[in-house]
């Protein structure tokens, strides 16, 4: 195994969760600079893989470049985790909630067209004209 293999693997993980090298110090209860010297392998990450595990990371394929099977199922869980569903019913009321608002972002969008942009005479102010069922609405917006 190639500690920068690893290295760069870890860095990919970090970079698919979304989280800066600082918030995943904070996670592992180490240093920033200490990230660095992981993800350049200069370090091994044996001594992280129990956390790396509670994250929800494919450990294996982090060390040797091999996905281990149900490692996507450990990724989720750990999400669910995250944002706080922990029982099978809280799971269920995110599902519907998703549900509903992909319905709602589907009506909007059949409902919904864009007619053209009207512009205050000094260009600051960029206020599209959206059509909703035959009604004209407003929404203003300023630009910086």
């Amino acid at each position: 195994m190639s500690e920068k293999e690893a290295g760069q693997r870890l860095a990919d993980w970090i970079a698919s969760k979304g989280w800066s090298k600082a918030e995943f110090a904070r996670r592992m209860e180490i240093l920033p600079q200490t990230v660095t010297k992981y993800v350049n392998g200069d370090v091994g990450i044996d001594n992280l893989a129990v956390k790396l595990m509670r994250e929800g990371a494919d450990v294996r394929w982090i060390l040797t470049g091999e996905k281990t099977e149900g490692s996507e199922d450990a990724e989720m869980l750990a999400l669910l985790r995250q944002i706080g569903i922990t029982k099978p019913e809280q799971l269920q009321n995110f599902v519907d909630a998703s549900e509903k608002i992909k319905r709602l972002a589907t009506l909007l969008h059949n409902e919904v067209s864009v007619i053209g942009n009207v512009n205050d005479m000094g260009g600051m102010v960029r206020v599209p004209v959206i059509k909703v069922n035959d009604k004209s609405l407003h929404n203003k917006k300023e630009s910086l």
